[in-house]
């Protein structure tokens, strides 16, 4: 069988590394400085990093002589041929891509070899459509064309922030035109340099251009101008929701500003419904990033925008067979979203209402219609929250049709290729299996082979995330992932035990990642003390040489989950923690 680049690369360092004499921490100390790149060292020399381009590796094949030649015969070794865009990039950037990377790594820092090469090339591709971007203004233009080319050669120059001035001198004279086809020119200078903007981290900056290159074309075409507002506002909305950082308000505050320019202007009915819809889901997505008060008003405004959208669709006589279904989903999940907040029932049955609604018309064609595991992914969700927020254990009844209708939605998103909709599917499902295998005696062979199935389904899900990068959701499929190997790891006999623990650890510190103490201090305390428990465990079923680390690891848990619960005033988890820690205390004691 042939082997990838990343296996002959990673081959050719571990030769090299052994023939100096090196340690990989060595070699992580020479190359980058640090010994915090053991892991990456590691990564490539197993094997595990299928392609990685030679330039984000190069501080090792510098440090370790490798030749241009034998990178070369790698290559051609394995048939590989880096990224384009990337190449090009590091030729122009490579100061640029070197700062975003080691942002990127330290906000991910587990992120592998293939991770950082994936954002790099995000970001190569960004940087290549700015350069075309800047020819196509430039092949239009005569009367600016100094600062345009000024600007690309900034740009080639890696210089983004000089390009930015020289595209706002180019955005000043292209100004004094008026006629349409000059001001779409300058709505795309204005465009470039909001890009610019993004990529120099600069968001401010970023909306005040993207909502200046809308505001051009407001008197002269509307519809046009609302196209261009929404077409911004969802590039960024996308982007957010893919990523770890909070920059959906640009997409919130350029749709409100849009309806504030056409306010008392006749808009057609479609393209009114498309713009509630959007500010509806960005709205709710930018309501994860507030505090509770500024959450219950963004989760309010986006039930108002989402109620108005399914009116305006459910009147439209040739309505596509897409945007009233969605339209209930996004009014559906902000209502559950509510329910969280607010621990009103109500608002769990208005979302089952709504989607019961839509699954019923879409089920008979669900195969033609993607939107259907949409449906009935929020459908189920629904259902479960209904069950959970009365504390109560599922019924039969609920938990049949809430697996009949996860398994509809799986099956749909298999057959129209919809990763995030199978990724949610499946969650749904291996929740579903978990919440059985609860049912059941829990020592039973039942119990056994529902949680297996639980974390099949669990794990069969991460495989997919480095393609949609969704950092809360997989901060949740890590969260739910330990629960369940919490449970399994306890029924486990001792060669099991250890295996299951060691995964359920792992999982838990991942969803830590991005449940933190400051946005969610009681989930997180939870999970510190999810984590003692493990070492705790451990201690006392294995014992043995690492049985005093276990011990010191499960009283810091616990400890650090009792601060937040003192401070909460969470009694009843606060008296739990308290008993954990006076017995793994005494047990710390009796050892030394």
């Amino acid at each position: 069988m042939s082997k990838s680049f990343g296996q002959l690369i990673g081959g050719l360092i571990l030769r090299k590394r052994k023939a100096l004499g090196l340690t990989q921490l060595q070699l992580s100390e020479d190359a980058f400085g640090t010994p915090a790149r053991v892991r990456r060292i590691s990564e490539l020399e197993n094997g595990t990093v299928s392609n990685p381009h030679p330039r984000t590796i190069d501080p090792l094949l510098v440090a370790l002589g490798v030749s241009e030649s034998e990178i070369a015969k790698c290559a051609e070794e394995a048939n590989y041929h880096p990224d384009d865009n990337l190449t090009e990039a590091y030729s122009h950037i490579e100061s640029t891509l070197r700062k975003v990377a080691e942002q990127f790594e330290n906000e991910n820092p587990r992120a592998n070899f293939d991770e950082i090469t994936q954002f790099l090339e995000s970001k190569a591709r960004e940087y290549a459509n700015l350069k075309q971007q800047m020819n196509e203004i430039l092949e239009s233009s005569e009367v600016f064309s100094n600062s345009i080319q000024s600007a690309s050669s900034q740009i080639e120059a890696g210089n983004i922030e000089g390009a930015i001035g020289f595209l706002k001198d180019a955005e000043d004279t292209q100004l004094q035109e008026k006629t349409i086809k000059q001001i779409r020119k300058q709505a795309s200078i204005s465009i470039a340099r909001g890009n610019c903007a993004f990529l120099q981290d600069d968001l401010a900056l970023c909306y005040q251009c993207y909502e200046r290159a809308a505001l051009y074309l407001s008197h002269f075409d509307k519809l046009e101008m609302i196209t261009l507002f929404e077409d911004l506002a969802g590039q960024i909305y996308e982007g957010s929701r893919r990523s770890a950082y909070h920059y959906v308000w640009i997409s919130v505050d350029l749709l409100n500003r849009c309806f504030v320019e056409i306010e008392n202007t006749e808009i057609c009915d479609a393209v009114l419904a498309g713009l509630q819809l959007k500010t509806s889901m960005a709205l709710r997505q930018h309501s994860v990033d507030l505090n509770a008060e500024e959450r219950l008003r963004a989760l309010e405004s986006s039930i108002d925008h989402a109620r108005e959208a399914v009116k305006l669709f459910g009147q439209l006589e040739d309505d596509s067979e897409y945007d009233l279904p969605s339209s209930q989903v996004v009014l559906a999940n902000s209502f559950l979203d509510l329910s969280r907040l607010t621990l009103d029932n109500s608002h769990i049955e208005a979302a089952i209402e709504i989607l019961s609604d839509a699954y019923d018309r879409l089920e008979q064609v669900k195969n033609s219609r993607p939107i259907f595991s949409y449906v009935a992914n929020s459908l189920g969700s629904a259902m479960l929250r209904k069950s959970n927020m009365h504390q109560e254990p599922l019924s039969p009844e609920v938990m049949k049709r809430a697996r009949e209708v996860f398994s509809a939605s799986e099956i749909c998103a298999r057959e129209n290729f919809d990763i995030e909709a199978l990724i949610s599917a499946s969650i749904n499902l291996g929740q579903i299996f978990f919440s059985q295998s609860q049912a059941s005696e829990e020592n039973s062979q039942n119990a056994e082979f529902l949680r297996l199935l639980a974390i099949s389904k669990f794990t069969q899900c991460q495989e997919f995330f480095s393609k949609t990068r969704l950092p809360y959701q997989l901060a949740e499929l890590h969260f739910l992932l330990g629960e369940v190997l919490y449970v399994h790891a306890l029924h486990s006999n001792e060669e099991m035990y250890e295996i299951f623990s060691i995964r359920c650890l792992d999982a838990y510190f991942q969803s830590l990642e991005f449940i933190t103490v400051e946005d969610e201090p009681e989930r997180y305390a939870y999970i510190k003390c999810r984590i003692g428990g493990i070492y705790g465990n451990h201690a006392v079923r294995i014992k043995g040489e690492t049985e005093k680390y276990d011990l010191e690891r499960a009283i810091e848990s616990f400890e650090e989950a009792e601060a937040i619960y003192s401070e909460k005033t969470d009694k009843s988890r606060l008296e739990i923690c308290s008993s954990n820690l006076d017995r793994l205390k005494e047990e710390l004691r009796k050892i030394d």
